[in-house]
């Protein structure tokens, strides 16, 4: 395999794809310093869970994983090993780089389904529809990666790091597996305004949110929707701007965005939960002094 790095019609696309990854793991690190302080008091402290280990697995397995990705790209730049070596490393890079986006976004699509799932009261109905939906759309995404990858991706290692130019039909494959995974995201948010507007109307009914507005405290449900909504935004904006990437760039940067995306969902994902279990927390401790308070004027 030939050092590309002197390809100045690709130079350009290369430098990029590497700013929009550190402006990916800047995001992710930086967001992970800025919650620290509230996993230490509402995860690690608390009781551990099921649910505690996925967070740990949502949140860390990016963590880790990007820091692997960019030691191995800034070293491999600046790398005089001998061409033989570099094709094995930039194949094994490129691949772990791979697997990674890919695992990323079926942890985070497991962690939005258990959401919904637990929404819905852990109705089988939706476990089966869910189940349905993420094996035919993860299906039907499996197979256009494996037809893109029989096309015949071949990274390059070049000044900038290893990167894999894509033609416009292999562009298109890998494309319809992001479609994917944003329809999920449409349709699992969908299901969250649905149910929480629900949930919403029962408060009303029971008086809870004149109570909530006169304490200046907002409801689980109000939290679920607000949640849901800006994780959605910031998805759609991410995911969006990834697929077309696929359709309107230059062959160098197809799928440039890619890990922007992944980070961002890491991102969100983290702050779902940790906030959710903020406002249940909130809620348990006002449920705990209106019970000392009636038992003192009892």
């Amino acid at each position: 395999m030939d050092i590309a790095g002197l390809d100045v019609n690709n130079l350009f696309e290369y430098r990029l794809d590497n700013y929009c990854h550190f402006l990916a793991i800047a995001i992710l690190y930086y967001d992970h310093a800025l919650t620290l302080p509230m996993e230490m008091d509402l995860v690690w402290r608390a009781p551990k869970r099921l649910n505690s280990y996925l967070f740990f697995l949502n949140r860390y397995f990016a963590f880790l994983g990007h820091i692997v990705v960019t030691a191995t790209l800034l070293h491999d730049s600046a790398s005089a090993i001998n061409p033989a070596r570099l094709e094995q490393r930039c194949d094994t890079f490129w691949n772990f780089r791979n697997v990674l986006v890919v695992a990323t976004q079926i942890i985070v699509g497991l962690l939005l389904s258990q959401r919904v799932y637990g929404l819905y009261g852990c109705s089988r109905r939706i476990l089966y529809f869910l189940g349905i939906l993420a094996i035919t759309l993860g299906g039907l995404s499996s197979v256009a990666l494996f037809i893109s990858s029989s096309n015949g991706i071949v990274p390059v290692m070049t000044i900038e790091g290893c990167h894999a130019p894509l033609d416009s039909k292999t562009a298109r494959y890998v494309a319809f597996a992001w479609e994917g995974v944003f329809s999920y995201d449409v349709v699992l948010f969908v299901m969250t305004m649905l149910k929480a507007r629900q949930r919403r109307r029962d408060e009303l009914r029971f008086v809870r949110m004149q109570l909530e507005a006169t304490s200046g405290r907002q409801s689980l449900a109000t939290v679920l929707i607000r949640d849901g909504f800006l994780y959605f935004l910031a998805m759609t904006l991410a995911n969006l701007s990834n697929i077309l990437s696929f359709y309107f760039t230059a062959p160098a940067f197809r799928g440039g965005l890619a890990t922007f995306a992944s980070c961002i969902s890491v991102t969100m994902m983290s702050r779902l939960m940790l906030n959710l279990r903020a406002q249940v927390e909130q809620d348990s401790r006002t449920y705990s002094r209106s019970i000392v308070s009636q038992m003192r004027f009892a």
